[in-house]
């Protein structure tokens, strides 16, 4: 149970000596005060005067901590900036790169498209390099039959030639 402060003047009791002190000063302003009274008032003032001084300091300390939070704000608010800012370049840079990629895909089916252009054109000539060869093949055998006739009558002209001279 807490200590109680009494009047002792009127007998009214409180729970602090602040509050006796208060009482008296409001309800017996006019009953002479003791040395121990002024010595208790004294004692409150310098408690009260620490208290404040507490307080003071506090609320030193507070407004610093609240001047450091808003510097800190503010830098936070300038690195939003800076972010929102990179931000909207990223997108302009994904803006250009997705343009680049649509680009690239229609240059590659482009190149496909060609490809399979070519190998057709491939295929094709391919097909005529093989009938040219099967021609050849068949102007290469006709010439040689023809050089072997050709032989053959070389030879009987120069037996008709001999049989002639004889």
């Amino acid at each position: 149970m807490a200590k109680r402060h009494e009047c002792g003047v009127c007998g009214s009791s409180f729970d602090s000596k602040r509050g006796l002190h208060v009482h008296k000063a409001k309800k017996h302003a006019d009953e002479d005060v003791d040395d121990y009274e002024v010595e208790e008032i004294l004692d409150l003032l310098d408690d009260s005067m620490e208290e404040a001084l507490n307080i003071k300091e506090k609320k030193e300390k507070l407004e610093e901590k609240l001047q450091e939070k808003h510097s800190e704000e503010k830098k936070l608010e300038h690195e939003v900036e800076d972010l929102r800012e990179e931000k909207e370049k990223m997108r302009s840079k994904l803006g250009d790169l997705k343009e680049e990629h649509e680009e690239l895909e229609m240059q590659v089916e482009s190149l496909k498209d060609s490809k399979a252009d070519l190998e057709a054109k491939k295929d094709t000539l391919q097909g005529e390099v093989e009938t040219l060869k099967k021609k050849k093949d068949e102007v290469e055998e006709e010439l040689s039959r023809k050089k072997d006739v050709l032989t053959r009558l070389r030879h009987q002209i120069y037996e008709f030639d001999k049989n002639l001279k004889e």
